[in-house]
């Protein structure tokens, strides 16, 4: 079972307490029926109620999809201002202020830490006026122990409360908020350190068969080679000259030369990648955002092209760890008769116009080189997709 986040269970939090909203209501009208025609005419707080309930709980889920924020758009602001102008009507008309709380709570998952400091302050000094119009419109919930207190303290106290509960659900979002931030930095960097990782065992690998081939080149194939000059002096100077023990040493030397001479050339040439593997390894240094891999049974690849495919999904992973905020990447490795194929796509903000960056350029670089095509999709709240296909060398 998959592990929750600090942010994914305060969402699942606020849907809740949205939620118990109507369950109350609806389970409070079928224990006391009361005919449609009996309903009193002034009575206009459980429809106030009810749109405030309706408008709340889509702008929550819409404006928590892909938190925290780095970059707050208008939306943000006024789903935000719509859900707390819905939870002032709710309070209203139920005398319950939880839902306030949600908004305090979601305030710094939306916006950067200046602004939400700044909206968190707007709302706190919101909160003495809007109790003071519920007390003076006659709303006012009163608790019997504070009955005999004066109207002026009664709201003071009331105020302060609410103000003091939206603070401690403030500092649980801003906590929550720093929490995320820092788990998508942790994963950014466990890329780059993979990508570093990967690049040094490579340079070691290609320096170590460099080392071993010049060694061999350099001691067996000079021996080798001294050792067949010996061999052919001996038998031009050999009175026999029919010797079969010099002309098969000979022969031995010559074939154990060819061979020393095909391994130097093999050592030499470039170590075959494993694409599948390193992104298992990749998928595990990883663990937030979830990448799931999808490899096509069959599928192989020269060198040169899983090599342009790993840099690829290594520069598309961090830019969804830098600007999407995804909670999902998909890498999936296609063939057919024709092409290779490469598909990567998350579930992060995207973006409306496709921004020209250093980073989608060398991946198009890469692409070019191979005679491969590449195409970029995304549209706001609906991430982004990246597709490759790369033509197989062996089709004409």
């Amino acid at each position: 079972m998959k592990k929750l986040t600090v942010v994914q269970l305060l969402r699942i939090a606020g849907m809740l307490a949205w939620l118990m909203y109507p369950i109350g209501m609806i389970a409070m009208f079928a224990a006391q029926p009361v005919p449609m025609e009996a309903t009193p005419p002034g009575d206009w707080k459980d429809a106030v109620a009810i749109v405030s309930l309706l408008v709340f709980g889509p702008c929550f889920w819409i404006n928590m999809r892909n938190i925290p924020v780095s970059t707050p758009s208008k939306h943000h602001f006024i789903l935000l201002g719509l859900q707390l102008a819905a939870a002032m009507g709710v309070s209203m008309c139920v005398g319950d202020a939880a839902l306030m709380y949600v908004v305090a709570a979601e305030i710094p998952l939306v916006m950067k830490r200046e602004q939400s400091i700044k909206w968190m302050a707007a709302q706190t000094l919101l909160t003495l006026p809007w109790t003071w119009l519920i007390y003076e419109s006659g709303l006012f919930a009163k608790v019997s122990e504070f009955e005999s207190l004066p109207p002026a303290l009664l709201i003071g106290i009331t105020a302060l409360i609410v103000v003091t509960w939206q603070f401690f659900a403030f500092t649980i979002g801003w906590l929550a908020a720093d929490e995320a931030r820092h788990r998508r930095e942790l994963a950014r960097l466990n890329m780059e350190l993979f990508a570093a990782r990967h690049s040094l065992a490579e340079k070691s690998r290609v320096e170590e068969r460099l080392n071993i081939s010049r060694e061999l080149h350099d001691v067996m194939g000079h021996h080798l080679v001294a050792l067949n000059l010996q061999l052919e002096l001996a038998s031009r100077t050999s009175q026999d000259k029919n010797d079969s023990h010099i002309s098969t040493a000979s022969k031995i030397a010559k074939d154990l030369l060819a061979e020393a001479r095909k391994i130097v050339s093999v050592l030499r040439q470039e170590p075959r990648d494993d694409l599948a593997h390193l992104l298992h390894s990749l998928q595990s240094s990883i663990p937030y955002p979830a990448i799931h891999l999808e490899i096509q049974a069959g599928w192989e690849a020269p060198n040169e092209v899983q090599h342009a495919f790993l840099r690829c999904i290594q520069e598309a992973v961090s830019n969804t760890l830098r600007h999407s905020n995804a909670n999902n990447i998909w890498i999936a490795l296609g063939h057919d008769a024709e092409s290779l194929h490469l598909s990567i796509k998350d579930d992060g903000a995207g973006f409306d116009n496709i921004p020209a960056g250093n980073g989608l350029t060398g991946m198009q670089e890469r692409i070019d080189q191979l005679a491969g095509t590449m195409l970029v999709t995304s549209l706001k709240d609906q991430g982004c997709a990246i597709k490759i296909d790369v033509p197989r060398k062996d089709r004409k």
